[in-house]
């Protein structure tokens, strides 16, 4: 019997043990449970090095697709107008990231000005949050959900990747993220502190620091919710972003509007709005006259004579935050009575079927839950066509990573 336990334990240590495939200085690539983890550590330029020598192939198709492919209709207006003003855009970049790039270009031999299209045009184009505080989970655990809407079937997916990273002068992270990627819209770093975003508009408005380059930038510096919140208040941002933050140490979140000119605040089970902002003097009144109200669980949706949404009013349960942006109002309701079902009992299960259809759609390319608290992380990606809600999640732990607490 005891030779049987050990003959199966070796059996599933060696299934879920990882495949070295490759190493480039202090960084290497590895594989596990069909997942890319890529490791990275030092300068920003030895970093970047790894990365690209790396990832080199993949990049160079996402490259393809993503930059060279560009062809007719809106996107394409978009991607012209954002070149014109990259120059600008990289003057809010920092150094070290500037010089991060200039390794990814180096070891995967791309032109450097396309490494640096490829991580910038995600302000270019503009998902849904969950946190559950530790008084709303089963274990007492502190989970954030972070629901990636954005293209599913076009290739991107089969460039995901797991990025593990130990910078030299700050605080190591991982992300969620994609073969020639540096900065971060999914990730928590060694602080316990896990950030996520949801887009919105201000197209044009990238005089500021990119918004990957600025969540990367919190993880690197903020050990506390305090810290995060100062970075993102105090830097000069671009468009329009939501974004949901949480510290597992302390057992709190906030979630944040902002534009270049705003940054507005939110806490846990408060109830908050989103007006439809005409562009009228700040003292000036809006005017919808006929309007129409209608109201749903957790929800009141204000329109206005031609059926437009012109303002949106939620509720959120106790010791939580739910952000579903504002084009898409429907999923909210949904979310929001999913929430109170299971409210004071959430776990990792209950947290992946808060997120199914049709809270998340068939553009759903990612979803990580991070258990923030206890630094661990559960992916699921799409596959083909079929949205990442759908799929399988793997766990990761802080320690299996980065083989350390």
């Amino acid at each position: 019997m005891r030779k049987l336990t050990l003959l199966i334990a070796i059996f599933f240590t060696s299934y879920l043990s990882a495949e070295v495939l490759q190493k480039e200085g202090r960084g290497f690539l590895e594989k596990k449970q069909e997942q890319l983890i890529l490791h990275v550590k030092g300068s920003p330029y030895e970093m970047g090095y790894q990365h690209g020598a790396l990832l080199g192939p993949m990049i160079k198709q996402i490259v393809a697709q993503f930059i060279d492919g560009k062809k007719g209709g809106l996107v394409e207006e978009r991607f012209k107008a954002f070149q014109e003003v990259m120059p600008i855009v990289l003057q809010h970049v920092p150094q070290t990231y500037l010089e991060e790039m200039k390794g990814l270009a180096e070891g995967s031999k791309i032109a450097l000005e396309k490494i640096q299209l490829l991580n910038l045009f995600p302000e270019m184009f503009h998902c849904s949050g969950i946190v559950a505080l530790p008084e709303s989970t089963a274990n007492g655990s502190l989970y954030h959900t972070r629901v990636l809407d954005y293209r599913v079937g076009q290739g991107l997916e089969k460039a995901s990747v797991l990025m593990v990273v130990e910078p030299t002068d700050a605080h190591s992270f991982l992300h969620v993220s994609y073969a020639g990627f540096i900065g971060v819209i999914t990730g928590m770093n060694e602080e316990k502190i896990s950030l996520g975003e949801i887009g919105g508009l201000g197209y044009g408005k990238w005089e500021g620091f990119p918004m990957s380059f600025l969540m990367r930038n919190v993880l690197e510096k903020a050990s506390t919710l305090e810290e995060a919140k100062a970075i993102f208040s105090e830097t000069k941002r671009t468009c329009e972003y939501y974004y949901l933050i949480a510290d597992g140490k302390s057992g709190v979140a906030a979630s944040l509007y902002a534009t270049p000119e705003h940054a507005d605040w939110i806490a846990p089970g408060n109830s908050y709005s989103l007006i439809q902002n005409p562009g009228v003097g700040a003292k000036e009144k809006i005017v919808l006259s006929p309007y129409t109200l209608k109201t749903f669980d957790g929800l009141t949706v204000l329109y206005d004579y031609k059926e437009q949404i012109g303002g949106l009013f939620f509720e959120q349960p106790k010791n939580s935050l739910l952000m579903t942006g504002y084009p898409h109002p429907e999923r909210y309701p949904v979310l929001f009575t999913r929430f109170m079902e299971k409210a004071g009992n959430i776990d990792l299960e209950s947290m992946q079927n808060l997120i199914k259809p049709p809270v998340t759609c068939d553009t759903n390319l990612h979803n990580a839950i991070f258990e923030t608290n206890a630094l661990k992380v559960s992916i699921a990606h799409a596959k083909g066509k079929e949205p990442a809600s759908m799929q399988r999640y793997d766990t990761y732990s802080w320690k299996e990573l980065f083989g350390k607490e």
